[in-house]
């Protein structure tokens, strides 16, 4: 299918903007040059949609996988993180954006999604450390002894931090804006807040 599409970018002169110029089209024998045309134009089309569709289908399926909504997968571990990462990155390098830009350049990639949450996932222990210690920071200001004390039966043997509340974000608009502020800085601005804390409350 790549092929395809790369063999029709080349007869049509399609730029980034997925327009297609149709001054490249030869007539091929028999048929009319604009008979001709019209099927390329469906196939090289047709070929995009099909190629759209799967890119899009895979990475919300990747995304499923790392966000872990239904709470099959209770712990990410570091192995594991690592392989996926590296599968959901094999897979983006094929539905390269780049090579196939989407006519609506305004939408988030949803690969871009994918890739992101994997990255996380698999991210150094310290980075993790250090980005659930802002966040939680960010959510419990005024954290002291007391405050740490309640939320024990949160933590877990081998985490350092209290698992990350939704709720504790929430209970200020503010403080939603601040942290997806910091994600964006940190590169993961193409998540919710929700996913990240998702991800980071799961790693170990």
């Amino acid at each position: 299918l790549k092929s395809n599409m790369m063999k029709l970018n080349d007869m049509f002169g399609s730029d980034n903007s997925g327009t297609l110029d149709g001054s490249n089209v030869r007539s091929g024998g028999g048929m009319e040059p604009n008979t001709e045309q019209s099927m390329m134009t469906m196939l090289f089309f047709g070929n995009r949609s099909v190629f759209g569709t799967l890119s899009s289908a895979i990475s919300a399926k990747f995304l499923e996988i790392a966000v872990d909504p239904q709470g099959m997968a209770p712990e990410i571990r570091r192995g594991g993180a690592q392989q996926f990462n590296h599968d959901v990155l094999t897979f983006a390098e094929l539905f390269d954006s780049h090579s196939f830009p989407s006519r609506i350049s305004t939408n988030i990639n949803p690969m871009e999604r994918a890739c992101a949450a994997s990255r996380l996932m698999s991210a150094e222990p310290a980075h993790i450390q250090s980005l659930r210690k802002a966040l939680n920071d960010l959510a419990t200001p005024s954290s002291g002894i007391i405050t740490l004390l309640e939320r024990r039966n949160d933590v877990e043997e081998h985490d350092f931090m209290p698992r990350l509340n939704l709720d504790d974000f929430y209970a200020d608009e503010r403080l939603v804006e601040e942290a997806q502020s910091m994600l964006s800085a940190k590169g993961y601005g193409v998540l919710e807040l929700e996913e990240v804390l998702s991800i980071i409350n799961r790693v170990r």
